[in-house]
């Protein structure tokens, strides 16, 4: 959507990845820099960034802005079964709020800050996009919205015109930055830490002088260039990635779910950073609720089949590399429950150093710890 919108704004002089791939090299190196820069750059960006889209969204509900307002219905004549499909895709703007959790080691107050930050979050998003739907009623009209390519700019300039364009491509690249910088730095976050405790291959946390995990922030980028490079990310395909992409997060929800009614029921008395409240209302309301956004991801019969294909066939090999690994790498079961001590010792910085020495470089500090 970046590079679409940079495109429109300078032209097509420049090929359209050309936008996408030099903003990516950009952010493989700012998060190299470190979780320090990555998360001073997020912040800044983030905070620019939503306070833009709630001042746009507001113009366009309230009906202020420069350009002539368009006389259409806020509430369409369509048919419910028809709208609740496109749930999937609005459940897009709500997801990764859980990103904050990987970065809760070097939170001052982690317990306070992630659950009030991922309700605060989710919250805010969700006031921003009643604002923006509202925006899009006054100044856009509905046949033009559904076959544009960039609608926030459509949108934008409708609106305020020559400021509204400059506004948007702001916003845009704010967006574009926003997004993917969080998504290299907690991803690589991640899997540092599942390579700690032995889910992932040691490679994966080792980590540069500004100790940033450098192998999956390359692999990623490396990655996400590929995708950008090859046309697959252009305008026809982002709304099937973006349900495919949805898919996946869906079931790693539903997962989160189960585990937290495994957990609550199989260990009650452990105490716990957060509660989750409603048990286990809450939990089988959003799976059920999930369950049918997924049987309902697309109008399409047939591009439902290819997302449930793709997705189908990346979950059994990751299932399959999952038994291997912790069969035949781990030696336990697939279901093998940890003990609760191993699981507060796997917080220390030292877990898997004391048990594979050779593989991470040791710090300056853990010499004298280890010997204490």
């Amino acid at each position: 959507m970046f590079a679409n919108v940079m495109t429109a704004f300078l032209g097509d002089t420049l090929p359209t990845a050309f936008y996408s791939v030099t903003l990516t090299i950009a952010l493989i190196f700012i998060n190299l820099r470190g979780v320090k820069v990555s998360t001073l750059v997020q912040s800044v960006i983030a905070a620019v960034m939503v306070t833009s889209l709630f001042a746009l969204g507001f113009v366009g509900a309230a009906g202020i802005g420069t350009g002539d307002a368009v006389a259409q219905p806020l509430v369409l004549d369509t048919e419910l079964d028809d709208i609740l499909p496109l749930t999937t895709t609005a459940f897009w703007l709500f997801i990764g709020s859980e990103f904050i959790i990987p970065l809760g080691k070097d939170m001052k107050a982690p317990k306070r800050d992630i659950p009030r930050a991922m309700f605060l979050s989710l919250a805010i998003m969700c006031v921003i996009q009643s604002l923006m739907t509202a925006g899009f009623a006054h100044y856009t009209p509905w046949d033009e919205l559904a076959v544009s390519d960039s609608p926030h700019i459509l949108y934008a300039v409708n609106m305020l015109g020559g400021l509204g364009r400059v506004w948007i491509i702001i916003v845009a690249i704010l967006a574009a930055v926003s997004t993917q910088n969080s998504i290299i730095g907690c991803i690589a976050e991640i899997c540092c830490g599942m390579a700690k405790i032995g889910l992932l291959p040691a490679l994966f946390q080792r980590k540069n002088r500004h100790g940033a995990p450098y192998v999956v922030i390359l692999l990623l980028g490396i990655l996400t260039i590929l995708i950008e490079a090859t046309g697959l990310s252009s305008g026809d395909a982002i709304q099937f990635l973006i349900l495919a992409a949805s898919l996946f997060w869906m079931i790693s929800y539903i997962v989160s779910h189960i585990n937290v009614m495994v957990l609550r029921h199989s260990t009650p008395q452990v105490p716990r950073t957060y509660r989750v409240p409603g048990y286990p209302v809450l939990q089988l309301f959003a799976i059920v609720g999930t369950l049918y956004m997924i049987w309902h991801i697309s109008p399409d019969p047939s591009e439902r089949l290819e997302i449930f294909a793709i997705t189908g066939v990346s979950t059994l090999l990751l299932a399959i590399y999952a038994y291997v690994w912790v069969r035949k790498r781990l030696h336990i079961s697939i279901f093998h429950r940890v003990p609760l001590s191993k699981v507060m010792a796997m917080e220390d910085p030292l877990y898997y150093l004391c048990r594979h020495p050779q593989h991470v470089p040791t710090p300056p500090d853990a010499a004298p710890r280890a010997e204490a």
